[in-house]
């Protein structure tokens, strides 16, 4: 995969039309952000809490709690990129997961993106670079023990999609147990654009909608709005835009609330029924099928 996304960041033209379309006012919000808070970093916010606020980053990440200690949040804080996903960005979602595992205070997660978007795709520039980033080897190993962990994670994870979820950001938004959209939100496996492969959200899809409805998404490779993702079965939620994080908190909390017990259950018993003994190995496996045409 990563060595074919060179290929991919010649075809710049298809990339930059996605994120024209995402609208001039949206790059305008985005370069106004406080530059100081513009890291790749990773950022468990509380309620209410706006993207001015966040507190400086420990390190990679940074670590906020709810005022109640039941929620965590994970945000892909790269807005000056919208969000886009390079290799630091993934070590910091495995190192927040992992740490929000371990604490007992936290009954749910929410994922979300920082500033109106939730995220769009690989950082192909990132990756295109020469010399490469010394991250981009074993980053497919990397991506795939992410979404490893997101599956096997024993607490919900509940997702708010504002703006957009594009190629890689889409696969992060289906690894969601509950995705809350927005009414002018989208999500889009856009992999076939560019002449890539769809590997992980191609699993995900398989796993929560079936074959015909993967096939469908990843070979039209067109936008899916909130109400459409609420239909299939992808998100529980459609919105007004303005009020998807409020409401994804909401659904966040009130699962916070109930039996943490009774909810790592619930997940053991899909990972049981699933058609894998482990979950790196899925997604592993599917990245590799991918592979074998290249």
């Amino acid at each position: 995969m990563v060595a074919h996304v060179r290929q991919a960041a010649r075809r710049v033209a298809a990339l930059e039309a996605v994120e024209e379309d995402l609208g001039a006012e949206r790059d305008r919000q985005v370069r106004a952000l406080d530059h100081a808070e513009r890291s790749q970093a990773l950022v468990l916010g509380g309620p209410g809490s706006r993207e001015d606020e966040v507190e400086p980053a420990r390190g990679p990440d940074c670590i906020r709690l709810t005022d109640n200690g039941r929620r965590g949040e994970l945000v892909l804080h790269r807005p000056e990129r919208k969000n886009a996903v390079t290799g630091p960005l993934v070590e910091a979602l495995l190192a927040g997961v992992e740490e929000l595992q371990r604490d007992d205070r936290i009954g749910a997660i929410l994922l979300r993106g920082a500033g109106d978007g939730f995220c769009a795709g690989l950082d192909t520039k990132e990756l295109a670079l020469d010399p490469p980033p010394p991250w981009r080897e074993g980053f497919a190993e990397r991506w795939v023990a992410l979404h490893a962990a997101l599956f096997e994670c024993p607490k919900p994870l509940i997702g708010a999609l504002q703006g957009f979820a594009i190629a890689a950001g889409s696969s992060l938004a289906l690894a969601c147990d509950l995705l809350v959209a927005g009414e002018g939100a989208f999500l889009q496996v856009s992999e076939a654009r560019l002449d890539l492969a769809a590997p992980i959200n191609v699993a995900w899809l398989q796993l929560k909608i079936g074959a015909a409805a993967a096939y469908e998404l990843a070979l039209l490779a067109e936008r899916h709005d909130g109400a459409d993702l609420v239909r299939r079965g992808l998100a529980v939620r459609v919105v007004p835009d303005a009020r998807v994080l409020d409401e994804a908190r909401d659904v966040a909390d009130r699962v916070a609330e109930l039996s943490p017990r009774s909810h790592a259950a619930t997940k053991r018993v899909i990972a049981a029924l699933s058609p894998f003994q482990s979950a790196r190995e899925y997604f592993g496996s599917a990245q590799r099928a991918a592979r074998l045409g290249r």
